[in-house]
């Protein structure tokens, strides 16, 4: 004998036909509802009023401030190294090579393009307002040579928001990134700094690759680390090994006292250890707790300032940042300052909101109770 399925008259109304078992809906009441949502879509977007952000000013000036960079380091590239329009076709300046002795990692070059969107300095002016940090705050960068253009983004959007920035960097570099041994990072940072483009520069500087003193470069690597440390006026430091070279930028940062942020450009070991979770820290703002309870490896600045309570910025994954926030993506068209959707904000209707709610699901409410009158009895 079966054993009859019993279903209450509450759950015929108020749970959605498609979730109750046996029961579909005709193809007239999906075609209603497709309707009416439809409409309601509508009706928000009209309905949707759109400001300008309350640092669209800052924003565009840093914008602004990078593509006066970006005309910098092309000018001086071209000096040094003929500009190659394959793999830098929108001329930033800021492309490197696949491979050379500095070279740390391989590197995507998409990722490498769209890091020379001028808005990424306003992404950053972004970022900061998002974390309520103030003008005189102190802040530190630690950087690598795979980024540069984001790595003068975040210099130009701190000194433009007020900020004091304290910058770690490294010469080693991803493929693509500031690998060229005449033009590392630090030639590019130094350059904007002379010229009085930006009013900070590095004041840690190792070689970057594997535990951050370059033992993992190739051969005449460590020697083109030392010619761009000395021709650019910087002390090298070289740690020992990477626990070392974790707890010498902690001591540095605990002397700047206290910090309103931590922000980490790529991928330096120190920033992200060598922690099997150091895969899963999320690009962009990160306020919660990452929860990295390992103990068998080294955890970076990252999960170290994060345990502090320090809010950090990890800038990785370009594309999905740049999807994320509205940005242009390459291939695609020209890049320019000003043509994010971060620029302005969205403020949707919230009586409109609820009331599509409520006329979605009196809908689903009418259709169940129809039912539940013209079903047969068991």
């Amino acid at each position: 004998m079966q054993k009859k399925e019993h279903f209450s008259t509450f759950h015929k109304l108020f749970l959605p036909p498609s979730f109750q078992p046996g029961v579909t809906i005709s193809t007239g009441r999906l075609g209603i509802l497709a309707l009416v949502s439809l409409i309601l879509l509508l009706l928000s977007r009209l309905m949707t009023s759109t400001y300008p952000h309350p640092r669209q000013q800052d924003m565009q000036k840093a914008a602004r401030h990078m593509e006066q960079a970006m005309g910098v380091i092309k000018e001086y590239h071209q000096q040094i190294y003929l500009l190659d329009k394959q793999l830098d076709p929108l001329q930033s300046g800021f492309i490197g090579v696949e491979f050379s002795p500095i070279t740390t990692t391989l590197g995507d070059l998409n990722a490498k393009i769209n890091s020379t969107n001028p808005d990424f300095a306003a992404l950053f002016v972004y970022w900061f307002y998002e974390l309520s940090l103030s003008a005189g705050n102190k802040i530190v960068i630690q950087t690598s040579g795979s980024f540069p253009a984001l790595s003068i983004a975040c210099i130009i959007a701190a000194e433009t928001y007020g900020l004091q920035p304290v910058i770690f960097s490294s010469a080693g570099a991803s493929s693509f990134g500031a690998n060229m041994p005449r033009f590392t990072y630090w030639d590019m940072e130094n350059i904007l700094y002379s010229k009085g483009i930006i009013g900070h520069r590095s004041k840690i500087n190792t070689p970057g690759g594997q535990n951050d003193n370059g033992s993992s470069l190739w051969e005449g690597g460590m020697e083109i680390v030392r010619q761009a440390a000395e021709r650019n006026g910087y002390a090298l430091i070289i740690p020992e090994n990477l626990d070392k070279a974790i707890e010498m930028k902690l001591k540095e940062i605990k002397r700047e006292g206290s910090i309103a942020a931590f922000i980490n450009i790529g991928g330096n070991q120190t920033a992200v250890g060598l922690a099997p979770c150091a895969l899963k820290i999320p690009s962009g703002l990160i306020r919660e707790p990452l929860n990295c309870n390992t103990r068998a490896e080294i955890k970076g600045l990252i999960q170290r300032l994060n345990e502090q309570g320090v809010l950090v910025i990890h800038v990785l994954h370009i594309k999905d940042i740049a999807v994320r926030y509205g940005m242009t993506v390459f291939p695609g068209q020209q890049t320019t300052a000003g043509s994010s959707g971060f620029y302005f904000i969205e403020k949707k209707s919230l009586a409109l909101l609820l009331t599509a709610i409520a006329v979605l699901i009196f809908l689903w409410w009418l259709f169940a109770a129809k039912r539940v009158k013209t079903e047969k009895p068991l």
